[in-house]
């Protein structure tokens, strides 16, 4: 792992003393977040060497200002975790510059973006690896470098992304749960180039009336891995193959009610059983915000539902858990100076008896004092993708210092 942090050390000093060189920056906007986190899991570990607990201390600070001309941001985060030392890890999440250039805007560094509108699953979000020791829900992304330059107008947004440099996914060491019955600890490039393949995407975005839409296109190093078992019989190897995948992204609302696609259609990609094969996979449904809370016509809380249909045209053979399945959930924002909010959810295969049911909460306290209460129960089938997670259920609470 430590060629990817010297790596990403190397393009932020690269990039902010280009910068740096020509003026003092000034610092425009702060911040920073440390925290305390403590996992508890519901059953006995599976497999050796696990734990039925996990402390953990993070910090992540954010600043951002101009110089010369350009506008920069640094973003670093750390984690220290007392159970699996593979999720121990430093990353850049962004360490980048950016300026006008004639009619759009050029970006240079280590970024990060966000590209889908569901709520369930980001199929078309493709640029940044998924930092997957952070939490199982693939919502947290890791710094990739890249080069971007966007062109904006009347009719929408064309950006166009140079990607040089690649970062493989992280999973959670032998010690740690949520993972595999075999660690995965070995990686294999289909590219000769490895790592340094330069990958390449581009993404259209606009708005016409109620209807938002965006049209993607990617090539290059696939973020998400096929598993092979290693020559050891004791492990897997994740392979990082070359793909091609085309992605559409769009919602349209009417009033309160947003109604939700993402679609992809990728080619080159290994299925589970390591057999190449193209795919297609959508996640399709709506989004519905009560203008009022239902019986509380005065409360100041506002409250969305969720449905949602996810499909995989690779079935059992798909590199994931939601092929074939449903998903109900809620969001509930009490719209206080405290920032309460409620999240819930299930995901539920429509085939089988697996589900996967999540639950997160928070609030602060006073102007500093953060909590987070998180719960993940997983009921899965023998045959699931995500099998070996079923005694991995597990209640997180997390304290923060933020300011």
């Amino acid at each position: 792992m430590n060629v990817y942090i010297y790596r990403n050390t190397a393009v932020a000093a690269i990039v902010f003393g280009a910068v740096g060189g020509q003026a003092q920056a000034a610092v425009t906007e702060s911040s920073a977040n440390y925290a305390i986190q403590a996992r508890g899991f519901m059953h006995s570990p599976a497999f050796p060497d696990q734990e039925r607990q996990d402390l953990s201390v993070s910090g992540e600070s954010q600043v951002s200002g101009d110089a010369a001309g350009w506008t920069w941001r640094w973003r670093p985060f750390l984690r220290l975790d007392s159970a699996d030392e593979k999720r121990s890890h430093f990353d850049v999440r962004e360490a980048s510059v950016a300026r006008p250039l004639g009619p759009g805007l050029i970006r240079a560094g280590i970024g990060r973006v966000f590209w889908g509108v569901s709520e369930s699953q980001h199929l078309v979000d493709i640029v940044n690896q998924t930092d997957l020791i952070e939490d199982p829900d693939g919502e947290d992304k890791l710094g990739q470098p890249m080069l971007s330059y966007a062109l904006g107008g009347d009719a929408g947004t064309l950006e166009v992304f140079v990607l040089p440099g690649f970062r493989p996914r992280t999973f959670p060491g032998k010690d740690g749960r949520l993972r595999f019955s075999l660690p995965i600890e070995f990686t294999h490039y289909e590219d000769p180039a490895e790592q340094w393949h330069v990958d390449g995407a581009l993404r259209y975005a606009g708005s016409f009336g109620p209807l938002e839409l965006g049209l993607s296109w990617f090539s290059g190093t696939t973020r998400d891995p096929a598993y092979e078992l290693a020559a050891s019989g004791t492990a897997l190897t994740a392979v990082y193959e070359q793909i091609d995948q085309a992605g559409l992204d769009t919602q349209f609302l009417i009033g309160g009610l947003a109604l939700k696609l993402e679609a992809i259609y990728r080619s080159g990609q290994r299925n589970r059983a390591f057999i190449e094969e193209d795919f297609g996979a959508a996640t399709a449904g709506f989004e519905y915000s009560f203008s009022q809370l239902p019986g509380r016509p005065d409360s100041p809380m506002s409250l969305s539902a969720f449905l949602e249909y996810l499909y995989d045209s690779r079935g059992d053979q798909a590199l994931t858990s939601f092929e074939n399945d449903v998903f109900v959930g809620f969001r509930l924002d009490g719209n206080d100076a405290n920032g309460t909010s409620i999240e819930a959810g299930v995901i539920q295969d429509a085939s089988e008896s697996s589900r996967v049911i999540s639950f997160e909460a928070e609030r602060r306290f006073g102007a500093h004092l953060r909590t987070r209460l998180t719960a993940r129960i997983f009921d899965l089938a023998p045959n699931d993708f995500l099998a070996d997670f079923d005694d991995d259920d597990y209640v997180e609470v997390e304290f923060g210092y933020f300011f």
